[in-house]
This record gives structure tokens, C-alpha cells and sequence, in this order.
């Protein structure tokens, strides 16, 4: 047992009177105690604290198909830019205030390089690498998702070329066959809950499936009747204007019969 929670990463049982830990908080006083039998006595126990992260490394953990958890030594250089390699493999974050940062993960299965800057401009402080997770077998990770589109991705079962399915029917465009282990799909439904799964070339069977939410579309990027969103006028008000321009037309043309036949 250890604290603070989440200090050190979980062992499961431990059959001699030794283990070696993982620590996920540097720099960090360390609390832990051993147990044993069926009734959970406390045995032993101690304190440390942990080391601190070198100088110019990242020290990257809890690491994912999707995620990763980084950390380095504060410089008190903050806000800390994040920059990493290949492009694309991170989901872009913002000013880092602290010396951690949880990421996303865009490409699993992929050697990663980050770094970390600080606010003096572009120079290095510290820098590491790390291979992310393997997609889980019979998962597909969703990510990019969007009111009109999502990217999928699935482990290689060497089985190409890959069937996409969807449900609700309608959902996203048809693709053809896939060579790739992953594709980006147009969606057709917004705002809406759709299961995907990928088939192998072997025939129906379901190598792998997934669902997400499609995203809500942009109230302006709705295809509605007029008033545009950028008339000005309600949707009561343009009743309201239609049907005075219809009675206008309509008296207008009961009258000018009249008209004619006064000069005539």
C-alpha cells in the first residue's frame, strides 16, 4: 500500500519479501506499507522521497494506445510549450503552467519524440521518447471526431483489404475496400451515437468495433429555411413579413382593374 494515491504504479501479489517500484511522482514524499496473511495486518512500513527528474529529461508514464502522462523537472520557466514529433501524433495542447501534462495520443504503435520549451523562446529544456500503446485487440480507437467527420484507427490483423460497417444505416458515407489499418470517415448524422466495426477479408467476421457521438453541428451550419442565421429576423418575423407582402399583392392586383378603367 502506498501514498499519496497514485504515487506508485500497482503491483499485484508479491511472493518474496522484496519488489521493485515503479515511482509516478518524483520528487515526492513517499509513504508505504506492506501487508500480508488473509487479514490485511500492516507488517512493515516506511517513507522516502523520491528522486528528482534529471536535468533536460521527460519522464513518461501511464502510457497508452491513446495517452501518456508527462513530466520534468520545473524549470520556473512556465508557461511550457510542448512540441513533439512525428507531426500529428499529439493532440495539440496549449500553455503548460505546470511542470506535467497529460496528453492524447493520434498514433498508436508510434516511436514519439517530445520536448519542452519554456516562455524565453524556442530553446530545449528537456526532452525524451517513448513508444505508444498498441491498440487493443477487437478495439477501434475514434479520434478527430467532429459534427461531419471522425478518424478510426485498429490494430493490423494482416487481413486487408478491411470492410467498414456502421449502424444507425445512413450514419457515414460508404468507403470501398481499406489497406490500411485506419481511415477517416465522412459522417452524415450529427449529434448522434454510431457504432462502427471493421471485417477482414476473410468474409462478415468482426475483427473489431467501437462506438462514439458524432459532434453537434454549428447552429449557423444547419441547413435551415429562411431567415438565414445572418438575416437579422426570426423565424416569426419572416411569417410575419411574408404574409404582408402577400396581401399587398394581393389588394395591389384587385386594384388596378379599377385604375384602368378610370383613365380609360
Amino acid at each position: 500500500m502506498t501514498s499519496p494515491t497514485g504515487a506508485v504504479e500497482a503491483v499485484g501479489g508479491i511472493f518474496e519479501a522484496e519488489v521493485m517500484i515503479t515511482i509516478l511522482m518524483p520528487n515526492t514524499m513517499i509513504s508505504v506499507m506492506v501487508s500480508g496473511g488473509s487479514g490485511g495486518m500492516v507488517l512493515a512500513s516506511g517513507n522516502f522521497t523520491s528522486g528528482q527528474i534529471p536535468d533536460g529529461e521527460i519522464l513518461v508514464s501511464d502510457i497508452t494506445s491513446d495517452s501518456a502522462f508527462l513530466q520534468w523537472k520545473d524549470y520556473q520557466l512556465a508557461p511550457y510549450t510542448l512540441m513533439t514529433s512525428p507531426t500529428g501524433s499529439v493532440e495539440t495542447v496549449g500553455d503548460i503552467f505546470e511542470s506535467e501534462v497529460g496528453i492524447t495520443i493520434l498514433m498508436p504503435n508510434t516511436t514519439i519524440s517530445v520536448m519542452i520549451g519554456g516562455r524565453d523562446g524556442g530553446m530545449v529544456l528537456a526532452s525524451g521518447n517513448f513508444t505508444s500503446g498498441q491498440i487493443p485487440e477487437g478495439e477501434i480507437l475514434v479520434s478527430d471526431i467532429t459534427s461531419d467527420s471522425a478518424f478510426l484507427q485498429w490494430q493490423d490483423y494482416q487481413l486487408a483489404p478491411y470492410t467498414l460497417m456502421t449502424s444507425p444505416t445512413g450514419a457515414v458515407e460508404a468507403v470501398g475496400d481499406l489497406l490500411e489499418p485506419e481511415v477517416r470517415i465522412t459522417i452524415l448524422m450529427p449529434d448522434t451515437k454510431i457504432s462502427v466495426m471493421i471485417g477482414g477479408r476473410d468474409g462478415g467476421m468482426v475483427l473489431a468495433s467501437g462506438n462514439f457521438t458524432s459532434g453537434s453541428p454549428d447552429e449557423c451550419s444547419m441547413e435551415m429555411p429562411p431567415p438565414r442565421c445572418n438575416s437579422g429576423f426570426t423565424p416569426t418575423q419572416h411569417r410575419a413579413c411574408l404574409a404582408i407582402t402577400t396581401l399587398f399583392l394581393f389588394y395591389t392586383t384587385l386594384l388596378l382593374p379599377r385604375h384602368h378603367a378610370l383613365f380609360a
